[in-house]
């Protein structure tokens, strides 16, 4: 009887050691794969702090599910402005980072050309893109190729190579070769909370 349990002990020691080694080897895989997904072709830092602008369409995505933004960032007077765009009509909002916790920031590396997409999705992810066709990015001298919402802002379009991009997960969905697997160049998004506010953070590091 002793014997039984030895033997049943061991069998029981092998069986727990191969089942961690298995998902040792799918959380590398699950890692690598999900590394892969995210462009470092360009430079992409970006923090929006929901406190100062609650009511901001940028601040909107949080809550709500299928909306996109089009972030773009430029100086005037020294001060940071974004110029913020949906899809749903062609009403801009202007936003500008005038306190001294975002003026300590750089909003010049947003991606390709100082512009990014950020929205979530009907399954409530969060995710961020180049704002620039990544097609004509890879293929055409400099990088300004910037790409319009269409479809209501749940698609993008390029009006240099006329792809059309799919904002769920990226995929080019119409304009590509045959043989041609093209994505928006995609950046992480992370949103943590400081002083009960979210604060939206991209970047590709």
């Amino acid at each position: 009887m002793a014997n039984n349990t030895v033997y049943i002990n061991r069998i029981i020691k092998k069986y727990m050691q191969a089942l961690a080694c298995m998902i040792f080897l799918f959380c590398m895989i699950s890692c690598s794969k999900d590394e892969n997904r995210f462009s470092r072709d360009y430079p992409c830092s970006f923090t929006f702090f929901t406190e100062y602008h609650q009511t901001s369409d940028l601040a909107k995505i949080l809550n709500n599910p299928g909306l996109f933004v089009i972030v773009t960032s430029r100086q005037v007077n020294g001060i940071t402005q974004l110029t913020v765009a949906h899809g749903y009509d062609n009403k801009p909002e202007t936003i500008k980072l005038t306190t001294e916790k975002e003026r300590r920031f750089d909003y010049t590396n947003m991606g390709a050309n100082r512009s990014i997409i950020i929205g979530c999705t009907s399954f409530s992810e969060q995710r961020a893109y180049d704002a620039q066709c990544p097609y004509c990015l890879d293929t055409k001298s400099g990088v300004d190729y910037p790409l319009a919402f269409i479809d209501n802002g749940q698609k993008v379009k390029c009006s240099v190579c006329n792809r059309i991009y799919e904002l769920t997960n990226g995929t080019c969905i119409s304009g590509a070769t045959t043989n041609e697997s093209m994505r928006l160049k995609e950046y992480r998004v992370k949103v943590y909370m400081e002083n009960v506010f979210p604060v939206i953070y991209v970047s590709n590091k």
